[in-house]
């Protein structure tokens, strides 16, 4: 099936000090308003590096969503449709958030560009050869995978919280989730 688009609309991406947690927030085209991405300037680390690469990540993240607005809500209206509830809202569940259709492909792009950062900042600290590598991205999606041995200090905080939840909540889209990531 084909996709035929009617239109162009532009996308703007604002950068600024929007003062909330998140990194960067997608607002999907509205009856006179073109999609836009907002970076958050105040959720960037001070290191330009590691802010550049954050920033690329929430890009990435963000631009899976435009994607899904702009394309793919018109084939598969049902499966794009955001949680209910929001950060924040009462009755708000992160389980929920990771497992919504909406979040899965974007959260898998968050997932990879954390293990990376998180990898290169442990390089900073230690030598990591391929094997330690491999079961480094096991513990990272895996909450029960031991960490390799001389990293076990690591492991507070290693597992991402994407995964951990699929893991805790839905066993299948956990293991389609793990092999999209490979």
């Amino acid at each position: 099936k084909g996709i035929r688009t009617q239109k162009v609309h532009p996308l703007t991406i604002a950068v600024g000090k929007y003062g909330d947690s998140f990194g960067a927030v997608y607002t999907p085209m509205g009856k006179g308003t073109n999609p836009m991405i907002h970076v958050n300037m105040d959720a960037l680390p001070e290191d330009l590096d590691q802010a550049l690469e954050l920033v690329y990540n929430h890009l990435e993240h963000e631009l899976q969503h435009a994607t899904q607005d702009t394309v793919l809500r018109k084939q598969h209206s049902n499966q794009f449709s955001p949680p209910e509830l929001g950060p924040g809202e009462e009755g708000w569940s992160e389980d929920e958030y990771f497992a919504s259709d909406i979040e899965f492909h974007p959260q898998i792009i968050t997932a990879k560009g954390e293990f990376v950062r998180m990898l290169k900042k442990l390089k900073e600290h230690t030598t990591i050869n391929v094997e330690q590598a491999r079961q480094l991205l096991k513990a990272f999606t895996t909450p029960t995978e031991r960490m390799p041995e001389g990293f076990l200090r690591y492991k507070k905080g290693w597992t991402s919280d994407f995964f951990a939840s699929l893991y805790r909540t839905d066993k299948d889209k956990w293991k389609k989730a793990v092999r999209e990531l490979y």
